[in-house]
Order: structure tokens, then C-alpha cells, then sequence
């Protein structure tokens, strides 16, 4: 079986996180969206289960968490 290699799309607003000074990405935003209560309910559950899926399916991108620690 051949090894899988993964290439990672970030997709990022305008906004820039805190700690980083960089763009938010969309998991980043809709996330700050549900705790300020600004997404709705349906919404909110369509993206934890997208975030979910992500999360059990795909590696993290590693090389991106270790650039911006």
C-alpha cells in the first residue's frame, strides 16, 4: 500500500488571532461565532459535525501548528 500524503487548504478571514497576529481560520472563526452566540442553532451543529469528521478523518497539519506555537 502506498503511503497517503496530505496537502492542507487554509482558508482565513481578515480578522487576526490574538496570540498570532495571522488570519484567523474559518474553524477559528466559526468556533468564536457559537460562543458569542451569533450562529444559529442548525448552523452550529452542521459545523461541529463538520469539525468532527475533520478531526477523526485527516491528520492535523502539524507544520502548521509548530510554525505559529
Amino acid at each position: 500500500m502506498s503511503k497517503l500524503t496530505f496537502k492542507y487548504v487554509r482558508i482565513q478571514g481578515k480578522e487576526l488571532a490574538r496570540n498570532t497576529m495571522h488570519a484567523k481560520g474559518i474553524f477559528s472563526m466559526c468556533m468564536q461565532m457559537i460562543q458569542d452566540e451569533i450562529m444559529d442553532e442548525e448552523d452550529a451543529d452542521l459545523y461541529r459535525e463538520i469539525d468532527s469528521w475533520f478531526a477523526e478523518n485527516l491528520p492535523w497539519p502539524l507544520k502548521w501548528m509548530v510554525t505559529f506555537r
